[in-house]
């Protein structure tokens, strides 16, 4: 027995030390890569922290699987570069120039001379903002990494889904919890997107945080925890707004909406008030001028952003009337009222329904039908979602839809590119998706037992209905 238990000590010696082996020699040619692989275990840590039985399993294997699909995913791209060709690759050219003008940075802080034109590209004001400051302060600390950078995107994608899925599971229940979950880590575009050097994954987390800790906020007891919360939720507005020119509107224009809406209903007679003031107020700020002349700057504007999209290269739609595709800057300065009011209208329907069968003149484009058809099953169980929502956790339901609704009201009217407005869109499936979690629970409840869709949980509620005829 003694000799067993030396073998298998030995044996567990010899293991250890291959993968400190291994480790160490990863960290020799990337540390970066092991740096963000440590951080991805302790995100799945994280992730499973308080859960136990099935749904510790479940959760724990869901992270695992969806970050391993995506590490598989940037391994491959980094085996399929031609270095006689190109030093590294990417999945987009925006991605692609986001790793170059990172590197590019880096050089520049550490006193390597980059050429003039390079120069140039990293001065240019045209898409210009910090994150590839960021970047570059990683690569600065661990050095260049055009691959493992991009493990950045994994991580800030995988901690946005737990924070998010941790939150979603306190306010309405595990099994929506764990619903909104799944779609959200196996979403086909976002998938896309989290092995990209793109923003997305970054801006997901950190609107992630802001409504998060806005919620602590809102349920902390003690000076202390509020003012962390506090302090949390306004560092991951500003570094949002750094980011990405409004997108600190898009998350603070849905906390605020959740905000308002959990105030008004604090009393039936708040409630009552607040829609008579909404409704005397909008009907005196319509007959004012100078409200009217800045509704039809804002829309005008927004036509010509739309006509913009519309002209740029891909499958485009239209939501303007002809005359405003023919001549653009004319047409706009002659915009009537029931010209941008069916504009508006157009492009909320666009917003749901585009890309439409005719948009589709591609593979590519019927590979995307299943998901165009998840998308519009999302928006149908969101509302659903949000009426059950309402009543089992106000105030995280009415951020989430808030979230949905002003990024909506931004993305929709500004877009005209089928492409661009799928990317675009995609912003608000990570905060729709726990919404459609709890549509879909509350249905099966009343599918199977005939129940009011509030109940509180599918498992303990059908545990307890009694069976209906």
């Amino acid at each position: 027995m003694t000799g067993v238990a030396n073998d298998r000590t030995t044996s567990w010696f010899a293991a250890t030390a291959a993968v400190a082996a291994g480790a160490a020699a990863v960290y020799a040619v990337s540390p970066l890569t092991v740096v963000f692989v440590l951080l991805l275990g302790s995100i799945v840590r994280r992730g499973v922290r308080g859960l136990s039985g099935r749904e510790r399993t479940l959760v724990g294997g869901l992270l695992t699987l969806a970050i391993v699909l995506r590490v598989l995913a940037i391994a491959g791209i980094f085996l399929s570069t031609n270095p006689w060709r190109e030093p590294f690759r990417a999945l987009f050219g925006d991605a692609l120039f986001t790793i170059e003008r990172s590197i590019w940075v880096r050089n520049l802080t550490l006193g390597t001379e980059i050429g003039p034109w390079y120069r140039l590209a990293v001065f240019n004001p045209y898409g210009g903002n910090v994150f590839y400051y960021y970047l570059a302060y990683l690569q600065v600390l661990f050095g260049p990494a055009p691959y493992a950078i991009t493990l950045l995107s994994v991580a800030a994608f995988a901690g946005g889904c737990v924070l998010l899925h941790r939150h979603a599971r306190a306010a309405f229940g595990a099994v929506p919890a764990g619903i909104g979950l799944t779609i959200l880590l196996f979403w086909p575009t976002f998938f896309v997107w989290s092995i990209s050097m793109l923003k997305e994954s970054v801006l997901l987390f950190l609107s992630a945080t802001a409504l998060v800790y806005v919620a602590r906020l809102a349920s902390a007891t003690g000076w202390w925890p509020r003012l962390g919360a506090a302090a949390a939720a306004a560092l991951a507005l500003a570094l949002l707004g750094s980011l990405r020119d409004g997108a600190i509107v898009l998350a603070a224009g849905g906390i605020l909406l959740g905000i308002a809406v959990r105030i008004v209903t604090l009393r039936t007679s708040v409630l009552a008030a607040a829609i008579v003031a909404i409704v005397v107020a909008g009907a005196a700020a319509s007959r004012r001028p100078i409200v009217r002349a800045a509704i039809a700057t804002e829309v005008e504007a927004a036509i010509d952003r739309h006509v913009g999209h519309w002209a740029t290269p891909g499958v485009h739609f239209q939501t303007a009337d002809d005359r405003f595709y023919l001549g653009r800057i004319e047409a706009i300065k002659t915009m009537t009222s029931a010209e941008g009011a069916r504009f508006l209208a157009r492009a909320a329907v666009a917003f749901v329904l585009v890309p439409l069968p005719w948009h589709i003149e591609t593979t590519s484009g019927l590979l995307f039908l299943p998901e165009q058809f998840a998308w519009l099953a999302l928006i149908a169980l969101g509302a659903v979602g949000t009426w059950v929502g309402l009543r089992r956790n106000v105030l995280s339901a009415a951020m989430l839809a808030g979230f949905c609704l002003v990024s909506m009201a931004v993305i929709a009217p500004n877009s005209g590119n089928v492409g661009t407005l799928i990317r675009h869109r995609d912003a608000i499936v990570p905060f729709l998706v726990w919404l459609s979690g709890v549509g879909f629970e509350s249905l099966l409840v009343w599918s199977v037992r005939r129940q009011p869709l509030v109940a509180p949980a599918f498992s303990p509620a059908l545990a307890q209905m009694p069976h209906t005829t």
